[in-house]
């Protein structure tokens, strides 16, 4: 059970438009309804401030999709940097879109760009990391769950229900307490509040809460204190079943 005031790790997804279609894409991103390509700023902002009047958040990940195509990056960047309850942030690219955004913006001493390893835009990528690290910005190369930059085979779009216990599934999952706010929901993982769009599930009341709601305090710190396996589960394979895919191999 959390007992403290802050979160390690947390997630805001901008949207799941990206430049890539990757066919094993563990949050769908390719699979996504339009409506979630791209979300509202003003709704970002507002959302990740509420979350950090309840906990404070040691690192945030803005994450997508492709966080370099999202149109008001540099505001989701102004307003994390200006939130002295965030310490660190990382954004997750796929290596292949050069930052539009002010470049002192990620020279903050706070920030970091994480590039993926992929092998199909290795060049773009060794470039981008070129760019941004003769600009002062620091990078890393970021090489998964796996640790060896394979992706963990998760069950895509067509998935059945797992005959396994969905707690055993969620208790061995290295990526349960992966909280991520995506579609203004705040879920144990990144891949769960587009899943149930994608893979056309009913999720359970207690499977995420809304940054919207009333009561969102009150909720958030049960959610956080009492974590329980989400309908996702069921539709995944779990991470601590040893397969691996190639990562961001494209659908044809």
């Amino acid at each position: 059970m959390k007992k403290s005031n802050d979160i390690g790790f947390f997630v805001v997804i901008v949207g799941q438009k990206c430049s890539l279609r990757c066919k094993d894409c563990c949050n769908f991103a390719p699979f996504a309804p339009p409506e979630n390509m791209s979300y509202n700023v003003n709704d970002l902002t507002r959302q990740l401030r509420a979350v950090t009047e309840v906990f404070s958040i040691r690192k945030l990940l803005i994450s997508g999709g492709e966080p370099f195509i999202y149109p008001h990056l540099d505001k989701i960047i102004k307003s994390c940097l200006d939130n002295d309850k965030i310490a660190k942030i990382n954004i997750a690219t796929n290596g292949i879109q050069f930052p539009t955004v002010d470049l002192e913006l990620l020279r903050n001493e706070k920030l970091e760009i994480r590039l993926s390893s992929y092998p199909i835009v290795e060049q773009r990528a060794s470039e981008l990391n070129d760019f941004l690290t003769m600009n002062g910005i620091k990078t890393y190369f970021h090489k998964f769950a796996s640790k060896i930059s394979l992706w963990h085979k998760l069950g895509g779009v067509d998935c059945e229900a797992s005959d396994r216990n969905p707690s055993e599934i969620f208790e061995k999952c290295d990526k349960n307490i992966c909280y991520t706010l995506d579609d203004g929901k705040i879920a144990y993982c990144s891949r769960a509040i587009n899943a149930s769009y994608v893979q056309k599930f009913t999720p359970n009341e207690r499977d995420y809460i809304t940054v919207d709601d009333k009561d969102f305090a009150d909720k958030f710190k049960k959610y956080i204190q009492e974590p329980k396996y989400m309908e996702a589960c069921r539709y995944c394979y779990g991470y601590d079943i040893p397969t691996f895919v190639e990562p961001a191999v494209q659908i044809k």
